[in-house]
């Protein structure tokens, strides 16, 4: 078991992306760092939802003269998906938390199935200490104020 407050610290770390949603033309952003991060479609459908919503909004309001209802739709449509993608992502950031925490479990697993299918297979075991080699340790002498150290082989 973790101490509580080392996992409340790796909680905070692994939730940064949520700082993307505070830059208003990049907050689709986090939903495809974290549909990568733990591959999951349905992040990745909605970080396709909110960039087109987002590039949708930024060409109407580029594309038409300002004082037009396409300017004024384009701008609500940004604003809009700005803030469901912001209480969005906070909503899926204990799933995404969780999700992360098992992906790191499932990888573990995986190694120690590979390092005792490697045992059974090379009859090695990897949780023994490593050998001590039969060769002699070298001698150190001195020789005029000068440490020296020699080895010889065969003894």
């Amino acid at each position: 078991m973790e101490p509580k407050n080392k996992k409340v610290v790796w909680n905070i770390v692994q939730s940064w992306w949520i700082l993307l949603n505070f830059v208003i033309f990049m907050n689709w952003s986090s939903f495809v760092y974290i549909a990568i991060r733990v591959k999951s479609k349905r992040w990745a459908i909605w970080s396709v939802i909110y960039t087109v919503s987002c590039f949708v909004g930024i060409s109407m309001v580029a594309s038409f003269t300002h004082p037009s209802w396409q300017t004024n739709s384009g701008m609500a449509l940004l604003i809009i998906s700005w803030i469901v993608c912001f209480f969005h992502s906070i909503i899926v950031r204990k799933e995404f938390l969780l999700r992360l925490e098992a992906r790191a479990l499932l990888s573990r697993k995986e190694d120690y199935n590979l390092k005792r299918q490697l045992e059974d297979e090379y009859g090695i075991d990897f949780d023994m200490p490593t050998a001590q080699s039969n060769q002699p340790a070298p001698k150190t002498t001195t020789a005029k104020d000068r440490v020296v150290r020699q080895s010889t082989p065969g003894e």
